[in-house]
């Protein structure tokens, strides 16, 4: 006979079986009999109960009524009696464990691959290879966290080989991948598969970051997939062909009590089972314990995601500035002109060799490849040729929180020193963002290609007038190379590098050569008389460089939730932040913003266009965290004195409210602590006994308070108290031996910045 059995959501079920043996009477027969040990271990055991009205009765009801419990027996223990006799005798217990259990005995250890393959005649081909693949991989972890989908889209629910046919795995794709691909394959010919319930309202169609597969079983991964964080659970139940079970089923459980809207299309269903409980004049109550946590209960929600980017142009017209001194530049021009030797003859390239030295020295490397951004920079990118100023680097999105940076006026100072230029931009520089364009279109070409480094620009406009206009293009992944525009000059060749600082909000240019190469209004012979032969001139004017970077601002991109504070309650805090960091960002590409060269002119951005927008992201998880931190939170543990049938309160059923006898008439005063008198609470009237106001305002004032008196309203006051609770059962347990059923319930515990890591 069973001793006690439960059902319970996103957990394994359990049951405990006595089994007696020995010498003994069975039912129904006037002898005795040896009844021998089990050997149940390892099999599928059904329970069934009858109610109690039912087993009153006598009468065998139809097998549907009966409330049935399925398990795998997985281990046992023995008590045998001792002096027994020629018979062995004594109990046997069963630990049976719900069908869940099964999830636990399978690890996903390979992967399905759907493969590029022209022999085959679909063109396509799956393949298996022993590594289980991470679903919705993190790619740039280091940077930013970004998460890409590596579903195919070539196949229903299979890796992806080629990135341009993969998008990402929404949560119904990745359990039906688990059930299909790794669970299933498992089961003996004929044995009951695993199934996923289908879905109209789009409770699991949101798509989990970052999944990793390899080793875990598959019971780790739908509880992770499928997470009370998220607001879900889940539970197993049987599908049956009669009473033969062919199946088995996982259902998912919403714990929300109402629907949260996340955008305008997409919706949080709310739980659909819902009942209100009562246990007015419920005699068969054992125990009941409702417990209410009040504490984490806030004004408004603001998520908060990493520092807002910018890609933006800057040059010495507007935003740059020089990086070195006067007598900086003074010294390099002079270079080694105090150590040469009147008396001895130099020939060109030991001249040449004497003053580059001195010029590529620590001290002197930074002439004319050192740049920074001004200290007064304003915040707007350099404009094109019309206009000094472009778009606003970093305006204000998402809530109300950085005024400062709205409608900035000229020369605010909005870059303190410790802001810094990122050694790679968020998109691939290319010619294909033009203004004959559209811009959107552009972007989303642009951000399909790998990151690139920052881009330095400059002219060589200062040579004389009857030379054509050179640009020159100085790109950091092109160190090595020879720019075919810089070796045009005086038969020179240039390379250069691009390296940001991390002292500074600046960055230098490193050159295959002294620094001059990057100025050419000078001739460095190391005197001021008339240049020599061996004269060497810079290529570049220094005062054009220009540089397209990404940085990033000194605030967090935040969006709140309602977008005004709800009224002030006692009960409630004022915001209660969810830090996302860089799993959620706001990067623009500001307006002005050089991409390119073509033909010895600068491309710009002909408006600003955001290349990372997670606002709306970030406003689901504040109007999902808003539905969570509004409410107070409410368990119920209940225990009834007889045994019930699991149908009359099922696991994943939500409690909406909750009614309970109270007492009623005189008042009784409980406690007196300091100053405070604790009374009955059945229809109350409080009045709060205060010494002075600590707040002025439209609202009502805040006041010290000094005494609380809490009375009833009389002997007319209600019998009963009904409590709006919004909790779903997640433990169904019977205890046969003690005739007792004990219910209880468990609110959501989302953590949101642990949801999204």
């Amino acid at each position: 006979m069973p001793r006690h059995l439960s059902w319970m959501l996103g957990a394994i079920n359990e049951a405990q079986l006595r089994y007696h043996f020995g010498n003994m009477v069975l039912p129904g027969e006037s002898t005795y009999q040896a009844v021998a040990r089990s050997t149940y271990d390892n099999h599928w055991v059904k329970i069934r109960y009858l109610s109690e009205v039912e087993e009153n009765s006598h009468v065998t009801p139809p097998e549907a009524s009966y409330t049935k419990w399925y398990g795998l027996v997985t281990a046992s223990h023995l008590d045998p009696r001792a002096g027994s006799g020629a018979i062995s005798s004594g109990d046997q217990f069963l630990i049976a464990h719900g069908p869940e259990i099964a999830l636990t005995r399978v690890q996903m250890v390979d992967s399905i691959v759907y493969k590029s393959n022209a022999l085959a005649s679909s063109g396509y081909s799956p393949i298996r290879f022993g590594r289980g693949m991470p679903f919705n991989a993190v790619r740039d972890a280091g940077r930013n966290g970004v998460s890409f989908g590596n579903k195919t889209t070539q196949a229903a629910s299979l890796f992806a080989e080629d990135p341009l046919f993969a998008q990402p795995w929404n949560a119904y794709e990745i359990i039906f991948y688990v059930l299909d691909q790794v669970v299933n394959p498992s089961i003996p010919v004929g044995g009951p598969t695993w199934t996923l319930q289908s879905f109209d309202d789009g409770l699991l169609a949101y798509t989990p970051h970052h999944i990793e597969t390899h080793g875990r079983t598959a019971w780790e991964i739908i509880n992770q997939v499928i997470d009370r964080r998220r607001g879900l659970s889940w539970y197993v139940e049987p599908v049956l062909s009669g009473d033969t079970v062919t199946g088995w089923r996982i259902r998912v459980v919403p714990l929300n009590s109402s629907n949260i809207y996340l955008s305008d299309t997409e919706v949080l269903n709310a739980n659909p089972n819902r009942v209100n409980l009562s246990i007015i004049n419920a005699k068969d109550v054992a125990n009941c314990t409702l417990t209410q946590d009040g504490l984490n209960r806030y004004r408004q929600v603001v998520v908060e995601g990493g520092q807002q980017g910018a890609v933006f142009s800057l040059d010495f017209d507007y935003g740059l500035e020089i990086d070195w001194t006067q007598d900086d530049e003074l010294a390099y021009q002079e270079a080694a002109t105090q150590d040469i030797n009147p008396a001895v003859t130099y020939d060109h390239s030991q001249l040449c060799t004497m003053h580059d030295s001195r010029r590529m020295s620590s001290q002197l490397s930074h002439v004319f490849s050192r740049m920074r951004v001004r200290s007064d920079w304003a915040g707007y990118a350099r404009g094109d040729g019309s206009t000094t100023f472009g778009g606003l680097c970093f305006p204000k999105v998402g809530a109300d929180y950085n005024q400062i940076h709205d409608e900035l006026s000229i020369g605010h100072p909005v870059t303190p020193r410790w802001m810094r230029i990122e050694p790679r931009l968020p998109l691939r520089l290319n010619s294909i963002l033009a203004t004959t364009v559209a811009a959107d279109v552009a972007v989303a070409a642009m951000t399909l290609q790998p990151h690139s480094p920052p881009m330095a620009y400059g002219s060589d406009t200062a040579w004389a007038a009857t030379q054509p206009s050179r640009y020159l293009w100085l790109h950091a992944d092109q160190a090595a190379g020879a720019l075919d525009e810089a070796t045009k000059v005086n038969g020179s060749q240039v390379s250069c590098a691009i390296e940001v600082l991390d002292d500074d909000f600046g960055f230098q240019l490193h050159s295959n050569g002294p620094s001059h190469v990057l100025q050419n209004y000078h001739t460095y012979d190391g005197s001021s008389g008339p240049a020599p032969s061996h004269v060497e001139v810079g290529t570049v004017n220094a005062s054009s460089i220009g540089i397209t970077c990404y940085a990033r601002a000194n605030h967090c991109v935040r969006v709140a939730y309602p977008e005004t504070m709800t009224s002030l309650r006692t009960d409630q805090s004022e915001v209660h932040y969810i830090r996302l960091g860089d799993r959620a960002r706001y990067d623009l590409l500001v307006e002005g913003t050089v991409v390119d060269i073509a033909a010895g002119e600068l491309i710009r951005v002909p408006s600003s266009i955001p290349i990372r927008d997670d606002l709306e992201f970030m406003g689901n998880v504040g109007r999902l965290a808003w539905e969570w931190y509004r409410k107070p939170r409410h368990s119920l543990t209940l225990s009834y004195r007889q045994v019930l049938d699991h149908a009359e309160l099922p696991i994943g059923t939500m409690i909406t409210k909750f009614s309970s006898t109270s007492s009623a008439g005189a008042t009784v005063v409980l406690q007196t602590l300091a100053g405070v008198d604790i009374e009955t609470l059945t229809g109350v009237d409080i009045t709060l006994l205060a010494s002075e106001d600590v707040f002025a305002g439209d609202d009502p004032p805040l006041q010290t308070i000094t005494g609380v008196t809490i009375s009833t309203l009389g002997d007319d006051a209600v019998t009963s108290l009904s409590t709006p609770i919004d909790t779903v059962v997640s433990e169904f347990f019977v205890d046969f031996d003690s005739g007792v059923t004990r219910i209880t319930t468990q609110f959501a515990e989302i953590d949101f910045e642990g949801l999204f890591a």
